[in-house]
């Protein structure tokens, strides 16, 4: 499950794609299911017990009942009718009966299962396999033609949108939609990269695994996955008294951060070619990825004669470790503070006779807002930003001084006489507006020599703030360089109780209406699977903000809240939290387990932000069992065979 079914895909490639892997999915699981039955029927012949209550862990309990759980919420849906709750929505199929048969994949592997080393090498090849048919379609080598060559037909109309935008912004390798990437990659290198970093006896997978890690991390940064940063980001730092146990650890930790700005790296340098980007810092993350690798080399290489391996870790080693991990956090939660700051207004002049000056008399975000004291407005030069023939996002904030209502005009400005307006709303000065739009300028534009970005207003006597001004292109091969700034801009918003709709592209909408959405019908047991959308409160106001039909919560844990109660999250959440209280103090003793540990917390925290959907979904159930495993043996040293 976690090998072949994220590479699967067939004749049809991105078009039905999640259909398609649920249909192979499904097909697997029938297989598989048909085996434990023919399993149980032989032991029942043979007069041994298929079970024993004694030997149920609370795990299995809760599992179980979030099975039950499950079926009685499809059975007692209201919806059911309106939608199909055992196979799900179509595109999504994130029904009962794959919930149910995630449930099968913890039992088989928890109860049946004996982990080794071999089996984590072919998850790394597989990550490997992934990860390069992502980059490499990203790089225009797109060897599986997985991106459509002809338009799709909307409405009887061939629309180019759908090839050109709509597959090469939001899919990536043979895992489709950026969500799904984002819940592969996330897991996946946390897997790899812990196994490279702790298992010092599997020496011929060790690379595998450096290079699987590498390889999903990349992708990580070209498929814009702000959710499967965030998990990889606090799993580390979470993770950083685990890793400084050993000298050797701390080497190959070092070696993996190398691998990863490295791939920064050679994407930045990309990135400022396409985009002609001022002020590379290219040198910078070289130069960093160069001192990664030689002080992780020095620490792997230069070992102590003698050294004996230590996985207890010294007490002196353990508080290091806490306190590192608090400085981390406590750096970040400042970087945030400093770097969050998305304000730039540096070149804006006044047109005519219109002033702009920088004040901080009102402030949305950073330090700073500029002031325009006519209606006038202020204009800014940007053709040498300017590529011919790329979409551009264009945006600013703006709220009024005086008077208390007008209307304020975001437009750009070709040459002498050429205005295109981007967007015009009536701003008031009691709160900020947003006014952005999207404008292509041809290479007859640039030849022009003039291009400009324009905000006014159309009451001479108006006076006006401007924040957070942003023109970027949008096109696919940008996404990685926005993300992790829009991430770190969304972060620091929410730490100033500015959690607008807006925010973590649309997320705390969906949040607020999915809490508004619960209690549903029936709270215990929810709505039902996959209708999410069925109790959605504000439909007419979504489809016309958004123009998008929000089937799901992305948020995993208000997901099962609101389709199957409280009950269904409840057992949810003691499944896991047994595992995780179970797994953890034994986890420093055992390299693999912790490398699956690794995962399965990157997995849990990226599911906050993301949805679940039957193409990468089941490497949290995979890796539960496998956790499972590790829990229920009381030996250690012998819960892996090397093979």
């Amino acid at each position: 499950m976690m090998c072949v079914q994220p590479l699967y895909f067939n004749e049809f490639r991105y078009r039905g794609l999640t259909g398609h892997k649920y249909s192979f999915f499904f097909a697997c699981m029938c297989v598989i299911l048909c085996a434990v039955v023919l399993v149980l029927i032989a032991k029942l012949a043979g007069g041994n017990k298929i079970f024993s209550p004694k030997k149920l862990s609370v795990a299995d309990w809760a599992v179980l009942g979030f099975a039950l759980v499950t079926l009685v919420s499809a059975i007692l849906s209201p919806y059911k009718d309106a939608v199909d709750v055992w196979n799900g929505l179509p595109e999504r199929h994130d029904g009962a009966f794959t919930q149910l048969f995630y449930v099968l994949i913890f039992l088989v592997i928890a109860h049946w299962y004996k982990p080794r080393t071999r089996d984590f090498g072919i998850i790394g090849v597989s990550a490997i396999c992934i990860g390069l048919i992502g980059i490499l379609q990203f790089y225009g080598m797109d060897f599986l033609k997985l991106w459509p060559n002809e338009l799709i037909m909307i409405n009887g109309e061939p629309n180019p949108y759908h090839v050109e935008n709509f597959f090469n912004i939001h899919f990536r390798s043979t895992l489709g939609n950026v969500n799904m990437v984002a819940t592969y990659v996330c897991a996946a290198i946390l897997l790899c990269g812990f196994l490279y970093v702790k298992m010092d006896s599997a020496k011929k997978w060790r690379y595998v695994w450096l290079a699987g890690s590498a390889a999903c991390f990349w992708l990580m940064l070209i498929g814009g996955s702000e959710s499967g940063m965030v998990g990889v980001l606090v799993t580390m730092v979470l993770a950083i008294p685990f890793i400084i146990q050993k000298r050797e650890h701390i080497g190959r930790f070092l070696i993996l951060g190398a691998s990863w700005v490295g791939a920064y790296t050679l994407q930045k340098l990309f990135y400022d070619v396409r985009v002609l980007e001022a002020g590379t810092r290219v040198g910078l993350y070289a130069a960093v990825t160069i001192a990664l690798l030689a002080g992780g080399l020095a620490l792997t290489l230069l070992k102590k004669k003698g050294e004996e391996a230590d996985e207890s870790g010294k007490p002196l080693r353990w508080k290091l470790g806490v306190g590192l991990m608090v400085a981390v956090i406590a750096m970040g939660f400042a970087g945030v503070e400093i770097f969050g700051r998305h304000n730039d207004l540096s070149g804006f002049y006044g047109k005519e006779n219109a002033s702009a000056a920088i004040t901080n008399e009102q402030l949305r975000s950073g330090r700073h807002s500029m002031l325009v004291s006519s209606g006038e407005g202020a204009e800014i030069r940007v053709e040498a930003l300017i590529e011919a023939d790329v979409v551009y996002d264009i945006s600013a904030w703006v709220r009024l001084k005086t008077p208390e209502a007008a209307e304020l005009t975001l437009t750009a400005q070709v040459g002498e006489h050429d205005l295109r307006e981007l967007r015009t709303s009536v701003v008031s000065d009691d709160s900020w507006a947003w006014l952005g739009g999207q404008q292509t300028f041809s290479a007859a534009d640039i030849e022009s020599g003039f291009i400009s970005i324009n905000i006014g207003s159309d009451s001479e006597d108006a006076e006006f703030y401007v924040d957070s001004f942003s023109i970027s292109p949008d096109v696919f091969f940008t996404n990685f360089a926005n993300t992790t700034w829009r991430l770190i801009y969304d972060v620091r918003e929410i730490m100033h109780g500015r959690a607008e709709d807006w925010l973590g592209s649309n997320r705390i909408y969906i949040w607020q209406n999915a809490l508004e959405a619960f209690p549903s019908d029936n709270p215990l047991i929810g709505s039902g699977p996959d209708t999410f959308w069925q109790v959605f409160p504000n439909k007419a106001e979504a489809t016309a903000l958004y123009n998008v039909n929000f089937d799901k919560a992305h948020n995993e844990y208000l997901q099962i809240l609101v389709c199957q109660g409280i009950l269904g999250l409840l057992s949810y959440l003691i499944f896991l939290g047994y595992l995780l209280i179970k797994a953890v103090p034994k986890a420093l003793k055992n390299p693999l387990l912790m490398a699956v540990l690794a995962g399965f917390m990157g997995y849990l925290v990226q599911a906050f932000f993301n949805i679940s959907l039957p193409i990468a979904s089941q490497m949290l159930w995979v890796l539960a069992g496998v956790l499972a495993v590790f829990v229920r043996v009381d030996k250690l040293e012998k819960t892996y065979i090397e093979k």
